[in-house]
């Protein structure tokens, strides 16, 4: 060995550690060590768990768009100025219009005129009151012809109350009324 060796042999071996310091630096890799693992396994699972959610809330709406799709009731979506925005194959088929030609336009012009204008009327301040409405009114067809229907409008709400759209419902009523009439 020579001198030098001998310095540099007790430098290594005379390092002295700050045990404050050693412990921050200890706490920090730790701490730099958690956030990358989470990094690499938190975002991955985040992201699959938001995909998992939007699959089951996709699956919900497709349920109830064929439901709606699928009722034998007219059903219409009628927005705040009272355009229709959604309608059914029951819709279409009770009043023989496509959907094409009731998307677009007001809910009213469907109505058959004379004492269903009253009627019309009650519906639209109902509506216009953000409450909901049922009775019965004559629709229109698109041969001309009129039909006795009975059914209800019913605000969509908005989480703060303010009113986001209207649901009708309703079906032909030209059997039981005909059965009333006989009896």
């Amino acid at each position: 060995w020579t001198a030098t060796d001998a310095t540099a042999a007790h430098h290594i071996l005379g390092v002295d550690f700050d045990a404050a310091g050693w412990r921050r630096d200890l706490w920090r890799a730790g701490l730099e060590g958690g956030i990358f693992v989470w990094i690499l396994l938190g975002i991955p699972l985040s992201a699959w768990r938001i995909t998992r959610r939007q699959r089951e809330q996709n699956e919900v709406i497709r349920n109830l768009s064929e439901a709606m799709e699928q009722s034998h009731s007219a059903i219409m979506i009628i927005d705040r100025e009272h355009r229709i925005e959604y309608a059914n194959r029951g819709l279409c088929r009770l009043i023989g219009h496509t959907r094409r030609e009731l998307i677009g336009h007001g809910w009213r012009g469907f109505q058959a005129g004379g004492t269903t204008d009253r009627v019309g009327a009650d519906i639209a301040a109902s509506m216009e009151a953000g409450v909901a409405w049922e009775g019965e009114w004559s629709t229109r067809r698109k041969d001309g012809t009129t039909l006795p229907v009975r059914g209800g409008f019913t605000p969509v709400k908005h989480r703060d109350g303010s009113i986001a759209c209207f649901v009708a419902v309703f079906e032909d009523v030209t059997e039981t009324k005909r059965r009333e009439y006989e009896r």
